[in-house]
């Protein structure tokens, strides 16, 4: 199915004029799971259902308001953070920031989620890590409404060409989320999260002055890798720091918090543009990714570490280059 595309000024658009002025507070406690869609059939059990409608995909407008009310930029980061503690002693000034402002919160304004998405007509990936706000404050007034499909064709970019297989297949979906998910007429967005940038700011941050903190490798035996650091007095051995836990924490401060804002941002706007839509987590990641030979997903490369006495889980690094 081939979704509609904007052929007119965004600004003149009533489903945009009504979305843009819907109360948030009224979003926020209306905000439902809606997971039927139209031409689709719910299985038995005590209620079986099916669609009569055929199946409608969402237009160029709907799917752009989403993808930057999830994903976009807001205008500037101004990082108004101090350089010295109460006691005047130097401190802060040693994280990554990106000053460029993102619709969802991030841990040090790094930014480190994108967004993917599939429908009929391929899947794509919303490059917006480099682009940069015309102002501080990006939209304003509804003589700005333009900028969102401008932005979402400039930032949009196919990776596959018609729908991303994902096999709707147990243990892969959970069987409740296997009738109706990725179904023709439908728009499957999934955030993803590269924590090098947060991992990096919670290293510097944790072992930068007044921390010092001595961090070592208990996945791999208790290894101190820092030890010359803490022997010249860098860094303090009685404020030791497992490096399982500044993994977990790095994956923490971007996965569970980016990825959820995000998520609740295009949730609150299905709400106010009377789209249907829920949140679920019940797909196997390496799979829509393209980590098993069970589909190509979205074509990322993986890495199998080298782990002694027992394997370790492959890592995505990032996506293959498109053939041609």
């Amino acid at each position: 199915m081939t979704r509609a595309l904007v052929d007119r000024p965004v600004r003149e658009m009533e489903n945009v004029r009504a979305a843009w002025n819907y109360p948030l507070i009224q979003a926020i406690f209306q905000r439902r799971a809606r997971r039927f869609p139209l031409g689709a059939e719910m299985p038995g059990g005590v209620a079986p259902f099916k669609s009569t409608k055929e199946p409608v995909p969402l237009d160029e407008i709907e799917e752009a308001m989403l993808v930057m009310v999830g994903t976009g930029l807001s205008g500037l980061n101004l990082s108004d953070l101090p350089f010295t503690d109460a006691a005047g002693q130097s401190c802060s000034g040693n994280t990554m920031i990106q000053f460029a402002g993102r619709t969802y919160a991030s841990p040090c304004g790094s930014h480190g989620t994108e967004l993917f998405f599939t429908n009929d007509e391929g899947g794509y990936y919303v490059r917006m890590r480099d682009q940069l706000p015309d102002r501080v404050a990006e939209y304003e007034g509804e003589e700005d409404w333009e900028k969102i499909v401008t932005a979402f064709r400039n930032s949009c970019v196919k990776v596959v060409d018609g729908r991303v297989n994902i096999p709707m297949v147990t243990p892969i979906a959970l069987p409740f989320n296997q009738w109706n998910v990725n179904k023709p007429g439908t728009t499957l967005f999934m955030p993803v999260t590269d924590v090098t940038w947060e991992y990096i700011n919670i290293l510097m941050l944790l072992m930068d002055e007044p921390n010092r903190a001595y961090v070592y490798d208990d996945l791999n035996g208790n290894a101190e890798p820092l030890k010359r650091f803490a022997d010249d007095g860098h860094l303090d051995r009685s404020r030791a720091y497992k490096l399982s836990d500044l993994e977990r924490m790095a994956a923490q401060a971007t996965t569970g918090v980016e990825q959820a804002l995000m998520e609740q941002n295009m949730y609150l706007a299905t709400q106010a543009m009377g789209l249907g839509g829920w949140i679920f987590g019940g797909v196997a990641a390496p799979v829509v990714l393209g980590g098993t030979p069970l589909t190509p997903g979205f074509g990322f490369r993986f890495h199998q570490p080298e782990k002694p006495g027992h394997p370790a889980a492959a890592r995505p690094l990032g996506r293959r280059p498109r053939p041609g």
